[in-house]
């Protein structure tokens, strides 16, 4: 999978989780500050990736997802 579709698939996920624009979530959007994501609505987010990618992401590995692009560069070594 190619880093643009599995950043088309963040957005997909984040904007029906969260109901934000797809046009907010940037590759260098932080959950907190740029998509006023908080701690549970970041765990909510976490569940919304694995459904829509079909994966498990290990705690220890969630917890060093700082942006967008930290997850889709995550998910593309998968």
């Amino acid at each position: 999978m190619r880093r643009q579709e599995i950043l088309n698939g963040l957005k997909k996920a984040l904007s029906q989780e969260f109901k934000i624009s797809e046009r907010a979530v940037k590759p260098w959007a932080r959950f907190k500050e740029d998509l006023n994501i908080d701690s549970l609505g970041y765990i909510w987010a976490l569940i919304a990736i694995e459904e829509e990618f079909g994966i498990e992401i290990p705690e220890d590995v969630a917890e060093k997802f700082l942006t967008i692009e930290s997850v889709v560069e995550y998910l593309y070594t998968r």
